[in-house]
């Protein structure tokens, strides 16, 4: 995940938005709740909290997370919690967002 993470600061902010959404469902399709939680908090962390990443493309990797919970990506309710309360926290620390 560090790596792929790595690899998307250096693509254009074009392909950016993708790459992240791709690492979020890669993330949600993984079997053990934890791991899941723990990797989506990764993802959102770098996709909204650094600034190489801009405003456009926080707003869509916020967008398809949500459409992804929406779509009962996550059954584990405690899980989806956890990603959810992440995903705010993370959201409202961003003053752009």
């Amino acid at each position: 995940m560090d790596a792929k993470l790595a690899q998307l600061q250096t693509i254009g902010q074009k392909d950016k938005a993708q790459g992240y959404s791709s690492l979020i469902a890669e993330a949600l399709a993984q079997q053990d709740p934890t791991s899941v939680a723990r990797d989506v908090h990764t993802v959102l962390e770098i996709a909204l909290t650094e600034e190489h990443v801009g405003s456009v493309v926080k707003r869509q990797v916020l967008g398809e997370l949500v459409t992804s919970l929406g779509n009962g990506s996550i059954k584990d309710s405690t899980c989806k919690r956890q990603v959810i309360e992440d995903a705010l926290t993370l959201a409202q620390n961003d003053p752009v967002s």
